[in-house]
């Protein structure tokens, strides 16, 4: 394995317990590779400011947790995140007004947008999706103003919301922090209000979530399950909890 490739790995372990500590016994045993070798890669990793160094291990460094968890979510179940995608991005029509929620998940429908579709306005408050769409002239992307967050790539506040109260949306494809048993809910206070009112705005809502989203609860509801429309879901959700979707919404599975 390339030293540059290993690395990469091992900040993807590292990053997916943010203010944890990953015994170096243990980096050794996943990369079968000696000591010196993983004190190098955390030396050189340190240096760029990705890690710190403690007794015994290593962590995520303070100044990067905000601006690279983003990047390590993006990798997460990323393939059931492009089947689900692909499966929204089936839904949209040519000459539609349509906002993409900032996430992940929703990043993969853009990338999915059928390149043939005409006419298509993408109000989008994520910068990865603005950028992704940035090149396709039979798209129109509206950006609107903001506060950014570096979490998620994605702007709020009330430039958000001013933009948002003129527009009328046909569909709205929105990601979750969580889903309890009647809600989809959120973890970020910070956007709440922004995208309650694309709620408000949208004639279909349509939520994805992998199956990850089953085992969290945010700390506040964002919508009644009873008042989504689609929820597309991938196929690895227990049959349980799929069961106790399809009494409040409807279920696309793939």
């Amino acid at each position: 394995m390339l030293p540059e490739i290993r690395r990469r790995k091992i900040f993807q372990l590292i990053a997916a317990n943010p203010g944890e500590v990953l015994e170096v016994s243990r980096l050794i045993e996943e990369f079968n590779v000696s000591v010196s070798t993983i004190r190098r890669d955390l030396i050189l990793m340190e240096r760029e400011g990705q890690v710190k160094r403690v007794f015994g291990g290593v962590t995520l460094a303070s100044q990067s947790e905000h601006d690279i968890l983003f990047e390590y979510r993006v990798n997460l179940n990323k393939m059931e995140k492009k089947r689900i995608g692909a499966a929204a991005a089936r839904m949209i029509e040519s000459r539609e007004v349509i906002m993409l929620d900032s996430g992940t998940t929703t990043l993969e429908i853009a990338k999915h947008i059928d390149p043939t579709i005409k006419d298509l306005v993408v109000i989008t408050t994520s910068l990865d999706i603005a950028v992704t769409l940035a090149t396709r002239r039979n798209i129109k992307v509206i950006l609107p103003g903001g506060e950014l967050d570096s979490r998620t790539h994605g702007l709020f506040g009330p430039l958000v919301e001013e933009t948002t109260k003129k527009i009328k949306i046909d569909k709205l494809f929105m990601g979750t922090g969580g889903i309890s048993e009647q809600h989809l809910t959120n973890f970020n206070m910070q956007t709440l209000r922004n995208r309650r009112l694309a709620i408000s705005r949208a004639k279909q809502i349509i939520a994805v979530a992998d199956h990850t989203k089953f085992e969290k609860e945010g700390f506040v509801p964002l919508v009644p399950l009873s008042s989504v429309h689609k929820i597309i879901i991938d196929k690895e959700t227990p049959p349980e909890k799929v069961a106790q979707l399809r009494k409040q919404v409807e279920v696309v599975l793939v």
